[in-house]
């Protein structure tokens, strides 16, 4: 593990190099443990896709019991796939998120293509062995120590994408699995029922999605689907304190970026 430095951002990283992945089968894998921003990680991964043809990679905050603050922990990290032949190219991709004892991982499931990842021309794969970083903003954000008490007056900030102009499905393991959306893409099966009814009352979220590409709309739907289940199991007046404040910022973060 070693430390980044960013202007003020100080990123501390992990490497994790898995060696003979060829031999592994679709069965989730777990990294050895470390320790970023007085917390204890882990890096999840499904060799065969979780439940897509793409390497899925999330970071794990582990035991819930472990995590800070009312068993919360806020984090604005990145994953990369390392190309070993041109760093270049590495496939890289960042978030925030605030992990809690029901969202214990976060990161990304269509991550990399496994027609891409496997190619032995690319780099991704080398001897055998694959190698997947994590980075992790180790001083204080401020989504944890400002939070405005009114949605209306977030000030928003646009994620920063590493490599890609899209972003990649970003989205928790703690979901369903996926399911076609009126044609349209494959998207969470609990936030179909909640598309389903706004469509339904605004046509025009449909028709304004005919010429974009397919992984744009899984990626526009995904976001204002997690919108969506976010309100349907929050109690607004009970339940949104100021972690909970958090957590809807950097939904509506992901959102805000397909307008």
């Amino acid at each position: 593990m070693d430390n980044e430095n960013a202007k003020d951002k100080i990123f501390e990283k992990f490497t994790w190099r898995i060696r003979n992945f060829s031999t592994l089968d679709s069965k989730p894998l777990y990294s050895e443990e470390f320790f970023l921003d007085n917390h204890t990680w882990s890096i999840l991964i499904y060799p065969k896709g979780n439940k897509v043809a793409y390497l899925s990679i999330y970071l794990d905050a582990g035991d819930p019991d472990d995590l800070p603050h009312g068993r919360r922990k806020y984090a604005n990290f990145k994953l990369a796939l390392v190309n070993q032949v041109h760093d270049k190219y590495n496939d890289i991709e960042e978030t925030s998120q605030v992990f809690s004892a029901s969202e214990t991982n976060w990161g990304f499931t269509t991550f990399t293509p496994l027609n891409k990842l496997c190619d032995p021309s690319l780099g991704f794969i080398v001897n055998d062995t694959c190698i997947i970083q994590v980075q992790i903003l180790a001083n204080k954000s401020k989504h944890e120590n400002q939070v405005d008490q009114s949605v209306n007056k977030i000030d928003y900030k646009i994620v920063e994408r590493m490599d890609n102009p899209l972003p990649k499905e970003m989205i928790s393991t703690s979901f369903g699995g996926l399911v076609d959306f009126r044609g349209l893409g494959k998207l969470e099966e609990d936030f179909v029922p909640l598309l389903e009814e706004v469509c339904s009352r605004y046509p025009s979220l449909i028709d304004s999605m005919q010429k974009r590409s397919q992984r744009f709309i899984e990626w526009a739907f995904t976001a204002l689907g997690r919108v969506l289940h976010f309100l349907k199991t929050k109690n607004v007046m009970r339940d949104m304190d100021e972690d909970a404040y958090n957590h809807l910022q950097i939904l509506w973060e992901e959102l805000e970026t397909c307008v």
